[in-house]
């Protein structure tokens, strides 16, 4: 048995950012490509079941690692016990000294060499490691005629970035949206140091996955004519993120999507009306509407559904009906699917999925936050306006826990109603069941300690406890003598009492369940839900 060694350093070190430019009615998803340099020399490194391993923005070799080396035609395993940049490989095979070698990473005992191609094969399915890539799926290849060997990445990768909230992310899959082979059965160009998939149009990358981790999944190199698509699977469901455009990836690069999608709907703005970034997000109370307020000047404006590669526009034209609905139409991308801005200004946008309807207030037609009047005895102003946006919780119901940064007893944000982008005068909680802690209730004079009863709340335009305006109940109820509640069920409609009288004492008492909460301070009611 003849034994040779082989010391090889592979080193993939990240060179340099770019951004790509990007149309905003075209293109859903950053991505920034990350160069990968090739290493300079080689003496040889292999490894077996396990591939050379990410560590920052160094491929390195692991023990174990295993390559096939061809010394012509035959071919052998050679293994290491090394780890770092370069390792040495032995085999306990037999093998002959030619003087002329291919070798290829993974180990691959299927794999043939003939003619200057080597076929293997690049896993379709392939495991998530954090941090790296599946070492069964980083091809490299290496040519010499010494036992000095340089290897070189044959695969592109997908780089993304689970973010926080995604635990029960399952895989992540890319496809090209021509049908282009990316995985499975391939070939290697030895001396172009080329790889072409012909076997699968799908390559996955399957969890366990960590929030706020990245991962890399490897494909073949090729241009995608007409884009990719990355499809999410999670196990509320499955959303893909498409890109439209032709977009190359190179051999032994990174090109990074960022963090993948979350799944929420959303219409990105573009256009040269648009100064800043900015979207139409979907609407807590309804899912099929998407809004936002926004600083618009003199130009053209795009919509585009984030990730679906498709524009709204007017049906006809390029104009707006100022203030109230227009029809619009969901399509491919088209330089003439645009919106004409005429004033500079502050613009809502409202659309509706449901209806194609799209809502646009000009500054002419703009609706202005609702304000009240009222008493600040903590600022000693009175009169003292205020714009309404935001609602405070306050009562019982949460034991008047306060969160640190509160002066006063009973204020959580997270108990906030949010001010809806699509209409200021509504205000939606969506959340955690509410509580129904205990607390003093003072009904007609007689004072009961509540535990687990009823929870009851007013709604309050600041977190100041003593003379705010609130929005309170119609039960009957008098300012240091007694309070009150109306008892409510969920799905159906109250009405509240907006001021800061006797009103302020009137409550309503939570039903069972309720994790959301509609306050409408312009038509004065209130709904609690279970979402």
């Amino acid at each position: 048995m003849n034994k040779m060694y082989f010391l090889a350093a592979l080193a993939v070190i990240a060179a340099g950012c770019a951004k790509e430019a990007k149309t905003p009615a075209v293109e859903e998803f950053e991505e920034t490509p990350e160069v990968v340099i090739e290493p300079s020399s080689v003496v040889f490194t292999a490894g077996i079941d396990t591939k050379a391993v990410l560590d920052g923005s160094d491929v390195k070799w692991v023990a174990g690692d295993a390559i096939t080396i061809w010394n012509g035609s035959a071919a052998a395993e050679f293994t290491t016990t090394d780890s770092g940049a370069s390792a040495t490989f032995t085999t306990t095979g037999t093998f002959t000294e030619t003087g002329t070698y291919t070798a290829l990473y993974p180990h691959d005992g299927s794999a043939v060499f003939s003619a200057g191609t080597v076929t293997t094969t690049l896993p379709e399915a392939q495991t998530a490691a954090s941090g790296t890539f599946d070492p069964a799926a980083n091809l490299a290849v290496a040519s010499s005629s010494t036992t000095d060997l340089t290897f070189y990445n044959l695969v592109s990768y997908l780089k993304f970035t689970v973010p926080t909230g995604m635990d029960d992310l399952t895989s992540v899959s890319f496809k090209g949206n021509a049908g282009q082979k990316v995985a499975g059965a391939a070939a290697v160009n030895v001396g172009d140091k080329a790889l072409t998939a012909t076997g699968s149009e799908t390559a996955t990358l399957s969890g366990p996955f960590t929030e706020g981790s990245t991962y890399y999944l490897a494909i073949a190199p090729q241009t995608f004519t007409g884009g990719y698509t990355v499809t999410i699977t999670r196990t509320g469901g499955t959303y893909t993120m498409v890109s439209g455009k032709d977009v190359t990836f190179s051999r032994a690069t990174a090109r990074n999507i960022g963090n993948l999608w979350d799944g929420k709907a959303k219409v990105v703005l573009g256009g040269s009306a648009l100064g800043a970034a900015a979207s139409l997000e979907q609407t807590l109370e309804n899912e099929n509407l998407f809004a936002a307020v926004v600083d618009l000047t003199a130009g053209d404006l795009t919509l585009t559904q984030y990730m679906q590669n498709k524009v709204i526009a007017p049906v006809s034209g390029h104009d707006f009906n100022d203030g109230t609905t227009t029809p619009v139409a969901v399509s491919a991308p088209d330089a003439d699917k645009y919106i004409t801005i005429s004033d500079a200004g502050k613009y809502r946008i409202i659309y509706d999925a449901s209806s194609n309807n799209l809502t646009i207030q000009s500054p002419a037609t703009f609706v202005a936050n609702k304000s009240v009047s009222y008493n600040n005895t903590v600022d000693k102003i009175n009169p003292y306006n205020q714009e309404v946006t935001e609602l405070w919780m306050w009562g019982g119901f949460n034991g008047f826990a306060k969160d640190a940064d509160q002066a006063k007893a009973g204020f959580q944000s997270k108990y906030r109603l949010l001010q809806s982008a699509a209409n200021p005068y509504l205000f939606v909680y969506s959340g955690t069941v509410l509580p129904h802690s205990s607390g003093n209730y003072n009904s007609k004079n007689q004072v009961t300690n509540e535990t687990n009863g009823s929870g009851w709340l007013t709604f309050l335009v600041s977190n100041i406890e003593n003379n705010v305006y609130a929005y309170g109940s119609t039960a009957e109820a008098v300012r240091n003598t007694y309070t009150n509640r109306v008892d409510c069920d969920l799905d159906s409609q109250y009405t509240c009492v907006g001021g800061q009288g006797n009103n302020r004492y009137a409550y309503f008492g939570i039903p069972d369940g309720a994790n959301y909460v509609e306050v409408d301070i312009d038509n004065l009611t209130v709904v609690f839900k279970a979402k």
